[in-house]
């Protein structure tokens, strides 16, 4: 079984989005294990292209910089509204 905070569906895309108050390695990793694993547990979603991402209230721009080198967008808040980065 794989636990998923929110997944979202459009069209032929999936995207997976970890959510974190305060975004860690271990945050960076554990979206990296469900990526790794995502189309063993949603056999249904093959033929989808799979998009990840990070999101977080306290998200340390080197962490952030880590998350998009390796292709995730990232959300987080900056001041009263909420910024979402994808890797380019």
């Amino acid at each position: 079984m794989q636990e998923i905070d929110i997944l979202l569906e459009n069209g032929n895309h999936i995207a997976v989005v970890e959510v974190k108050n305060r975004v860690s390695q271990n945050s960076i990793d554990q979206l990296d294990k469900i990526m790794d694993n995502f189309y063993y547990f949603h056999r249904d979603y093959e033929d989808y292209k799979l998009i990840g991402a990070l999101a977080g209230k306290i998200f340390p721009k080197h962490l952030q910089t880590q998350a998009l080198k390796k292709g995730y967008s990232v959300i987080t808040q900056q001041g009263d509204h909420i910024e979402q980065i994808n890797p380019k």
